[in-house]
């Protein structure tokens, strides 16, 4: 009787030491189908696999002849700045500049299946939005926050362009609304939403999430069905504000929008970070609609472990549990 080969296939992550990077790599390092996971980035990760092989490098720079020493399957670019940074210009170089190195690398060493990790804050928050944001809608962004604006862009021209020069690749985008989870602290407003006393706009809309772990298992599966295109990623269910206040133990702070925008800009230029460590700009993704459907992923065959209530909890629980140590709380 012959036994069966699983086919093992070696993964190339960019920006690996990152909260995304980091979920990526502890699913895969536990899949029986994936080989070596090489990953890079600026910073140390955090902690490494046994199949994990980390290198020092700035998705600035050409990636080329680094990946080329490596037999690579499968590669995703997850590569980004999610914190606002004050260096505009610098955030810009990374993200742009970074995505377009990915992509000459990979066309380059012929692989064909890509992975970029974009985000539903790429249609933006727009008073007109429909009540569910599906994949094939225009990605507007917002002009003034520079995160969605960017995801926009990369998508509607950077990725556009490569795909049509390259329809033989499988390239999948994955846009994940905000990902929760015990390592949401890593995300600004996870920190915001820890604070004693949270600010917020008073006209806030209801809010999704979607769990670290679908985010890394949504990619698995979609990489290893081969399933080309875009999916949102977000977890079934919405929250209000005042529903994580109430799980985290904090107080909601309702400010009029016209009064709260200047002065999270004026903080935030100031570096005043136990304040706000975002300007006003990402007050359009509370204020207006802002729902991804997450029809089209489920109907290709992927079911999601966590409601966006149940992955706001495992955050929830880790902040009680942190406080309840005796930690002081920032107002």
């Amino acid at each position: 009787m012959c036994e069966h080969t699983i086919e093992k296939k070696n993964v190339f992550i960019t920006g690996v030491s990152g909260y995304i990077g980091q979920r990526i790599v502890e699913c895969f390092s536990s899949r029986e189908d994936i080989g070596e996971i090489i990953g890079i980035d600026i910073f140390d990760p955090p902690c490494y696999r046994d199949k994990m092989t980390f290198i020092k490098h700035d998705v600035r720079d050409d990636m080329t002849s680094l990946m080329s020493r490596y037999h690579i399957d499968w590669a995703i670019h997850a590569a980004f700045v999610i914190s606002v940074i004050h260096d505009l210009n610098l955030l810009d170089n990374i993200d742009i500049k970074g995505t377009i190195n990915f992509h000459k690398a990979c066309e380059q060493l012929k692989i064909k299946n890509v992975l970029q990790v974009s985000s539903t804050t790429a249609y933006g928050g727009h008073k007109d939005n429909p009540a569910w944001l599906i994949e094939d809608m225009p990605l507007r962004g917002n002009n003034d926050f520079i995160y969605g604006k960017n995801k926009a862009i990369l998508e509607n021209t950077v990725v556009k362009a490569f795909r049509e020069k390259h329809p033989g690749i499988n390239y999948t985008v994955v846009r994940p609304c905000f990902v929760c989870g015990p390592h949401f602290y890593k995300n600004p407003l996870g920190r915001h939403l820890m604070k004693k006393i949270v600010m917020l706009p008073g006209d806030m809309k209801p809010f999704q999430f979607v769990h670290e772990d679908d985010v890394a298992d949504s990619i698995h599966f979609l990489l290893s069905n081969n399933l080309n295109g875009a999916f949102n990623l977000a977890a079934d269910g919405t929250m209000t504000f005042r529903e994580m206040a109430l799980m985290t133990r904090s107080t909601i702070l309702p400010l009029p929008s016209f009064l709260l925008a200047p002065a999270m800009d004026l903080a935030w230029k100031m570096n005043l970070s136990f304040l706000t460590e975002f300007p006003g700009a990402p007050l359009a993704l509370i204020r207006f609609p802002w729902l991804a459907s997450n029809r089209k992923i489920k109907e290709a065959g992927y079911t999601f472990r966590h409601t966006t209530r149940e992955a706001y909890e495992t955050f929830a629980e880790q902040v009680r549990n942190f406080y309840g140590r005796g930690k002081n709380r920032a107002i």
